[in-house]
């Protein structure tokens, strides 16, 4: 008697993890990946505590991976600064998500013509990358 080989049960929940965790890679590609804590305090000329209250007090974002937290690297100039405005536009985005976060400084917008990032770092479109900021996640009915 020939039997077919079974297929592997599918967990629906594993799948629905991996494609999360693969989303965040992508994401984290994107934002030029996460710097360690060490290193961004010593960029920004601050101790690990004093980083450690402007994450906290969500004026620089952090995001925890693999058991880590790290600071994505989009946030910073290549001198070294800050990006412009982002603790303004950190402020402006209601939802306690960092990875939301990362999402809306990373995701391409048309009107922007480009990403909030792009737009801080060029010096352009403040206003619009501020209302665009008060307005992400919420509902809006057409």
């Amino acid at each position: 008697m020939d039997q077919k080989p079974r297929a592997a049960k599918v967990d629906k929940k594993e799948i629905l993890e991996l494609r999360g965790r693969l989303a965040l890679e992508s994401l984290l590609d994107a934002a030029g990946g996460l710097l360690p804590a060490t290193q961004v305090a010593h960029l920004l000329g601050l101790s690990r505590d004093q980083l450690d209250e402007e994450a906290k007090a969500r004026r620089i974002l952090s995001i925890k991976f693999e058991g880590h937290a790290g600071y994505p690297a989009f946030q910073f100039s290549s001198e070294g600064e800050l990006l412009p405005h982002l603790p303004e536009i950190m402020a402006l985005l209601v939802t306690d998500s960092d990875i939301a976060k990362l999402r809306f400084f990373l995701t391409p917008d048309p009107d922007l013509n480009g990403t909030a990032a792009q737009a801080l770092r060029e010096g352009r479109d403040l206003a619009l990358v501020m209302r665009k900021a008060t307005q992400f996640g919420v509902q809006t009915a057409k």
